[in-house]
């Protein structure tokens, strides 16, 4: 009795339970934490920036960025675009630029966000503003990567790391590789896309960030989910949801 034609049938089911199986611990991890592209958000002073002037000096801008955080868009929009029509000096406009494109992307109108963040790296050129322009190059990589243009969100994505990587801001940098792997993902550069990954690892790693190299682990399962590699996508995701859960052990 030729077997050969069953033996082949298990080995397909077994397939794909275990590619059902990376899914499902595909959509835990979604549910657990957040591996994507990083979000845009902000208004807040970005790390290693001086203040620009006193906060009394700027009420406008001041009241914006409450009205922004407590989810007032439509208030924050006014503010800024008041405070814009004031304020003459390059290195305020750009900063007011920045802040307008976080709002118009919360608002849902990613073209108009774009231009207004496509401004602000035009004004953002001293190089004490170096943090708010690494910003805006990330917000831009973001939005460029929801838009399926993938090239002008790896562009965004590495002048937001060569910024990172000169204000040494190893964290930034950590999410700048993570969120360059994801967009070689969606390209299908899966080599790529694996080294970007190691590489925030290890800035994870040498940081002690649990949660960073869970997430890291978690999207070298999506590269070899991507490339049909279910057993090894598998240990990848079990991985990620162990460093997870150990993480969420020792924060009860």
């Amino acid at each position: 009795m030729d077997v050969s034609p069953m033996c082949s049938e298990i080995r397909l089911i077994m397939k794909q339970a275990l590619r059902t199986l990376c899914v499902f611990l595909v959509l835990c991890m979604n549910i657990l934490m957040d591996g994507s592209i990083s979000e845009v958000t902000g208004t807040e002073t970005p790390p290693g920036n001086s203040v620009l002037l006193p906060s009394e000096e700027r009420p406008l801008l001041m009241e914006g960025e409450s009205a922004y955080l407590r989810g007032d868009y439509q208030k924050a929009l006014e503010c800024f675009l008041k405070d814009i029509s004031m304020n003459p000096d390059e290195v305020i406009q750009g900063i007011l630029h920045y802040n307008l494109g976080l709002v118009y992307y919360k608002k849902q109108n990613p073209l108009l966000a774009l231009e207004h963040l496509q401004l602000s790296v035009k004004l953002l050129s001293p190089p004490s503003q170096s943090s708010y322009l690494a910003n805006a190059f990330s917000c831009i990589g973001s939005i460029q990567y929801e838009l399926g243009h993938y090239a002008e969100a790896l562009d965004g994505f590495q002048q937001s790391f060569n910024l990172h990587n000169r204000l040494h801001l190893k964290k930034e940098m950590a999410k700048d590789y993570n969120d360059l792997g994801l967009v070689y993902l969606e390209m299908g550069s899966h080599d790529q896309a694996l080294s970007c990954f190691a590489q925030s690892m290890d800035i994870h790693k040498g940081m002690g960030n649990s949660l960073g190299m869970a997430i890291c682990t978690n999207n070298r399962g999506l590269v070899y989910l991507s490339r049909g590699q279910f057993s090894a996508a598998l240990e990848m995701f079990t991985d990620a949801l162990q460093k997870y859960i150990i993480l969420e052990g020792a924060q009860d």
